[in-house]
């Protein structure tokens, strides 16, 4: 290639150079151009930037400069990392109680229990936990096992010690080998007063409250009759002066069988109180002539029972209690002026007619309360007890709870809790303490009505005779 042709090339290339650097590059009058814009682009953001903060500025000064103000000041920093830290430490704790709440877990603590008290069944197995159940103040805890119900409520107590709470009831599951423990960690009061407000009426008597706070009540539409035990000076007598006084304030008949000759002395003006064999037959004769007369009457109506001749006839037929304060004292005579012979035909008749009463006067109205220390075969029989579907005792021997509540419970009452009993309800029991009777309340009952056999005239002195027209009569028709 010739040198004049190679010039030529490069020249070429030049040109060409110069025309695509034209087309990426600007030129001198595009820079100048691109300057001016740039600046005024700069000015015009610092003018839109002014204009912007004075508009704000009410905004800054009236909120935000002083919300920032008081941040600092109330330690709004250091008040967020706390909350923080409670809601951290309150996930944890919800997630430990949720681990002390599994059932892995309780049944450990339970088994634990156990152990210590040596409660586990024959083949060495201890109670497996079942289940727990809380409303309100009561937890009821479900275990399953193959001790028996018995052998739950013999070792109440241990129980109590080793699952640090109070039980208020064991009773049976919806199987023989579920047993449901009704816990709570209320206490009984150690003692409960008496108020006319608690009354209700005729058939329907409050005895005191469960460890609820809950009033329990003997209702004798459900209950025949009643079954109360106890040892001396555990609360018996006064569990039947608070029912005496009860069925006086509401009406109802009563008679009172007592062979002790004190404890009812304030109520022999009250209502009839007997302290003679001689007389408790008759009054049971008495009350047998009153079945016969109410059958008729109920016969005519075609009703079942007292409520239902109430209210088919709108009559108010009151219910009549015997109550027999030891019914051992009841069945066995002491009295050296009978011969062998007639007492043991009084023993005989007043057995034969508590038997029947028991088990045929509670439709008619007529209903039994018997108490007693001993309740063995001889002073009331395996049949006639089963009448008495209300069953209390007050602390007593093994034997005597045995006997009254077909369990050892009440023995392992403490003998310094006045008034404290078990109910039997059902299979259940239910531990109460009993209102106490005081002899002021006997103010609030009125004086019966004297007839000439309740005025008793010691010796032939003036000052002890009487004008019959100065004594009140009565109709004894206990109708």
């Amino acid at each position: 290639m010739s040198s004049k042709n190679k010039s030529e090339e490069i020249r070429n290339k030049n040109d060409l150079f110069e025309i695509e650097k034209e087309k990426i590059y600007l030129d001198k009058k595009d820079k100048e151009n691109l300057s001016y814009a740039e600046k005024r682009h700069k000015e015009n953001t610092a003018t839109f930037n002014t204009i912007m903060t004075i508009i704000k500025l009410p905004y800054i000064l009236g909120y935000k400069l002083p919300k920032t103000i008081i941040s600092k000041i109330t330690f709004k920093s250091t008040r967020e990392a706390q909350q923080k830290e409670i809601a951290r430490l309150k996930r944890l704790n919800d997630s430990k109680e949720r681990a002390r709440n599994s059932n892995v877990l309780k049944e450990l603590e339970f088994i634990e229990a156990f152990k210590n008290i040596g409660f586990k069944d024959k083949l060495n197995k201890y109670p497996v936990f079942n289940g727990l159940e809380i409303i309100g103040d009561r937890e009821t805890i479900s275990f399953k096992s193959n001790l028996s119900l018995t052998e739950w409520i013999s070792k109440k107590e241990q129980l109590e010690t080793v699952l640090n709470t109070n039980i208020v009831s064991v009773r049976q599951g919806e199987n023989k080998q579920i047993v449901d423990l009704d816990t709570t960690k209320n206490k009984l009061p150690k003692l409960l007063n008496w108020d006319d407000d608690y009354l209700i009426n005729d058939g329907i008597f409050p005895i005191g409250k469960d460890i609820f706070g809950n009033i329990v009540k003997f209702e004798f539409i459900y209950i025949a009759n009643i079954l109360v035990g106890g040892a001396p000076r555990g609360g018996k007598t006064k569990l039947f002066q608070l029912l005496s006084y009860q069925i006086l304030k509401t009406g109802g008949k009563l008679i009172i069988a007592e062979f002790k000759g004190v404890d009812y002395q304030k109520f022999e003006n009250k209502c009839q109180v007997i302290n003679d064999h001689q007389e408790l037959l008759k009054a049971l004769k008495d009350l047998r002539k009153e079945m016969e007369k109410r059958k008729k009457l109920f016969r005519n109506v075609g009703a079942e029972n007292i409520d239902d001749y109430n209210q088919k006839t709108g009559s108010n037929l009151k219910r009549y209690y015997l109550l027999i304060d030891e019914l051992g004292e009841a069945m066995e005579i002491v009295n050296p002026d009978l011969d062998k012979k007639t007492k043991d035909n009084i023993e005989k008749d007043i057995a034969e007619l508590c038997k029947s009463g028991a088990r045929l006067y509670s439709a008619f109205g007529i209903h039994f309360v018997f108490g007693t220390q001993r309740p063995d075969v001889r002073v009331i029989e395996g049949q006639t007890r089963d009448q008495f579907i209300g069953r209390i005792c007050f602390k007593a021997v093994k034997n005597t709870s045995n006997i009254v509540l077909e369990s050892d419970i009440a023995s392992n009452l403490n003998s310094d809790d006045k008034g404290r009993a078990y109910i039997k309800i059902g299979a259940d029991y239910k531990e109460v303490q009993v209102f106490l009777f005081n002899d002021d309340m006997l103010k609030n009952l009125k004086n019966k009505k004297l007839t000439k056999n309740d005025l008793k005239i010691v010796g032939a002195e003036k000052e002890n005779t009487f004008d019959e027209k100065e004594i009140e009569t009565i109709d004894i028709d206990i109708d």
